[in-house]
């Protein structure tokens, strides 16, 4: 059973937050989610997003898309996305969250 892309990704998000915070006495803070449309076209593209926060690279998911729309919930923060299908040129740049809440991509068949 697949489950929608936004609730994949709220479960990946949240299973790294926890393994980061296992073996901690201290309290965890709920971490605000901001809703991110990203609308893709061809709408059968994968999109793969990681965090640029603290000048890490930190993986936060790939979802494949199954339809033109991933919706995301992510915490506020900067991350690049790259969006790519086979066939098309691959997309990449960078959004900011909250700032960026609808996002549209439109990828060029390759030459």
């Amino acid at each position: 059973m697949k489950l929608p892309l936004h609730l994949t990704l709220l479960a990946l998000v949240l299973i790294s937050a926890g393994c980061k915070e296992r073996g901690s006495a201290q309290a965890q803070t709920t971490t605000e989610l901001h809703g991110i449309n990203l609308r893709v076209h061809p709408d059968n593209a994968t999109v793969m997003i990681r965090s640029n926060s603290a000048g890490s690279s930190e993986f936060v998911s790939i979802v494949e898309q199954q339809g033109p729309l991933a919706q995301f919930r992510l915490p506020a923060g900067t991350y690049s996305y790259q969006v790519r299908s086979q066939g098309f040129v691959s997309f990449e740049n960078s959004l900011s969250v909250p700032k960026n809440k609808n996002l549209e991509v439109w990828l060029q068949p390759t030459p």
